[in-house]
């Protein structure tokens, strides 16, 4: 399967890996297909790594990189801390858990909660304990 990458440029998804090298026939139908980009038989450092079919725009795996890491901060993160994404997880998980828990079990949860905040609980023999953090 062919991976298609997000022009840095025009910002269209037909972007295709270079390959460079001499090409095998499989690779020249791909090439044909606009599944690949042939790059040539010479191998240089910091030849670009991409190549949109559609403006031509070619880049590396550093800006490929960068741009993902842009979008993602952008589109998930939206300015929070790691911490602040954390608990939104946990915040998230235990929606879904109290969802399909009965009365009984959320009241459970509940006392629970409400024990781990103060630092206490109970051990098995339903003694009272005291919680150093």
């Amino acid at each position: 399967m062919t991976r298609i990458f997000i022009c840095p440029s025009c910002s269209k998804k037909t972007g295709v890996e270079i390959i460079y090298g001499m090409p095998s026939e499989d690779l020249a139908k791909k090439a044909e297909l606009g599944e690949i980009a042939l790059g040539g038989c010479v191998i240089e450092p910091n030849q670009p790594n991409y190549r949109c079919m559609s403006c031509s725009f070619e880049w590396g795996r550093a800006r490929q990189f960068e741009e993902a890491k842009q979008q993602w901060l952008k589109e998930t993160v939206k300015g929070k801390s790691w911490t602040q994404m954390m608990d939104d997880g946990d915040k998230e998980l235990n929606e879904k858990a109290k969802a399909s828990m009965t009365p009984e079990y959320l009241a459970m949860w509940g006392n629970a909660e409400k024990d781990c905040d103060e630092g206490e609980g109970e051990d098995r023999d339903g003694d009272k304990t005291q919680t150093n953090f």
